[in-house]
């Protein structure tokens, strides 16, 4: 038996730990807010981040929208989240945007999910376009919360949302999406983290 857990051992010295050994996972406390109206996605998403770190939750969704110039015609700004969430809840958040559609990379979303999730205990905001879980219409854009994590690498990642029109849109309040269906619906869309 010790010459078993021994050979073990140094072949696992010589080979490496595989990278699929150890499985990640983290979830953040969130509460999810239900849109307003059919437009108020991103201060609704805005609010359950805000929920995440302590901060800013009495402001009312109008409130936010017009702070981040949320509009019935153009919704609101990646950007523009990112710049609000830095205001109210401190620490510099940043924005990316995707203007291809063409954006599939599963190992940038978890570099920018661990970091955001993991080591510095605050979601991201994701900005999503086509027809996103609950939604049937290819040109949806929409913003939901992600607040957690699990799984061993990069692409197999299951990510949990908090999704804005939960409620009033559709059921799906709480949802998990695997890590290639979540980049493919941020193709065209940004990531707040």
């Amino acid at each position: 038996m010790k010459k078993i857990i021994i050979s073990m051992m140094v072949a696992l010295l010589i080979f490496g730990i595989p990278k699929t050994a150890f499985a990640e996972s983290k979830k953040l406390p969130i509460t999810q807010y239900t849109q307003e109206t059919g437009y108020y996605c991103g201060p609704a998403a805005l609010k359950s981040a805000l929920s995440t770190v302590g901060r800013g939750t009495w402001y009312t969704q109008g409130t936010l929208a017009s702070w981040l110039g949320t509009t019935s015609r153009d919704g609101s700004s990646g950007t523009r989240i990112a710049q609000e969430l830095t205001n109210l809840a401190g620490k510099g958040w940043y924005a990316a945007t995707f203007p291809s559609s063409y954006y599939r990379d599963v190992n940038d979303l978890w570099t920018r999910a661990r970091g955001s999730i993991k080591y510095q205990s605050r979601p991201m905001v994701a900005g999503v376009y086509g027809a996103f879980p609950g939604f049937t219409s290819p040109d949806t854009r929409h913003f939901v919360t992600i607040y957690g994590f699990s799984g061993t690498t990069a692409s197999n990642m299951t990510y949990y949302y908090a999704d804005p029109a939960g409620g009033r849109n559709h059921n799906i309040k709480y949802g998990e999406i695997k890590a290639d269906r979540l980049a493919y619906f941020i193709a065209d869309g940004s990531i707040i983290w």
